[in-house]
């Protein structure tokens, strides 16, 4: 139900369904009035075609990540293998600037839990090594 004080002040158009065009009459397509002219051919997109790079310059590290996944423990482990996996799925689909990104992150865990696992195991044998002379030179 409409107020009848609405319509009074802001009277609406009456629409039969059709809306009337006036055209130039210069063009092919019928265009409104005040229409600008554009040009022929609409603006395209430019797109730049990358470089294309050899998939196998991208390096995805799988085998140290394996290592690091042993050697440097379990979940440490996990990390550079994950992105040494994606790495090894995006030069699968050509997507060579996020390969290269997973590869330079594969390698940079690998490398720190490979330091990681090298001290681990070092305090882990020296600590065993003292431990096992601490319990030769004690006698019950």
């Amino acid at each position: 139900m409409q107020d009848s004080r609405a319509n009074a002040q802001y009277p609406q158009p009456q629409y039969n369904g059709t809306a009337v065009i006036e055209t130039t009459g210069t063009d092919t397509y019928p265009q409104p009035t005040g229409y600008q002219q554009q040009s022929d051919y609409p603006k395209q997109n430019v797109y730049q075609e990358q470089p294309r790079q050899d998939s196998r310059k991208i390096r995805d590290w799988l085998c140290w990540s394996i290592f690091s996944l042993i050697f440097g423990g379990g979940l440490l482990g996990c990390i550079p293998l994950i992105f040494s996996i994606i790495c090894r799925s995006k030069k699968k689909i050509n997507d060579y600037v996020r390969a290269q990104l997973m590869s330079t992150l594969a390698l940079t865990f690998n490398i720190i839990i490979t330091i990681l696992g090298l001290i681990g195991w070092i305090i882990f044998i020296v600590g065993l090594v003292l431990y096992s002379q601490g319990y030769r030179g004690t006698q019950y």
